[in-house]
């Protein structure tokens, strides 16, 4: 398969993901795709890459993907994803900060047949929540202990 459409299908994998239309990765991933990073949750194959994709989004509904970087070869793709969104879910592991969030994930694809088979993701999404969660914390709290200074 011609390097070309690996990027063109890894870019049609995640405009479904942003627009939440998971039936357009039914052609584009085999149905046994396995995925090397799952959430809590999540179950192997396609419908298990859904539920992560659902996830997401439904932490994160007004979610935009950047695809950065691409080196693809014979039939395998890497790539470097900038997400971004109002965080108004839950994620595994942080629950909604009501925050503006960006962060980049890593992915290695390996193809067979023009679908994606095996998925690798690189980052860890989890860690970068839970890091972000504790900092809207941190400042709320201040925010808070600002507030009731101002009474004196």
């Amino acid at each position: 398969m011609p390097t070309p459409d690996l990027a063109h299908t890894f870019e049609s994998i995640i405009s479904a993901i942003t627009s939440g239309d998971l039936d357009a990765l039914d052609p584009l991933i085999r149905y046994d795709i396995i995925d090397h990073n799952l959430i809590p949750g999540q179950g192997d194959g396609l419908p298990g890459l859904k539920y992560w994709a659902r996830t997401l989004r439904t932490a994160m509904p007004d979610i935009t993907a950047t695809i950065c970087d691409t080196v693809s070869e014979t039939d395998k793709m890497a790539a470097r994803v900038r997400w971004a969104g109002n965080h108004i879910g839950e994620l595994p592991g942080a629950p909604a900060t009501h925050a503006y969030i960006e962060f980049e994930s890593f992915y290695i694809l390996h193809f067979t047949e023009g679908r994606a088979i095996k998925w690798w993701d690189g980052s860890d999404t989890r860690e970068s929540m839970r890091h972000l969660y504790r900092r809207v914390r941190l400042l709320e709290a201040r925010n808070t202990m600002n507030s009731s200074s101002t009474g004196f």
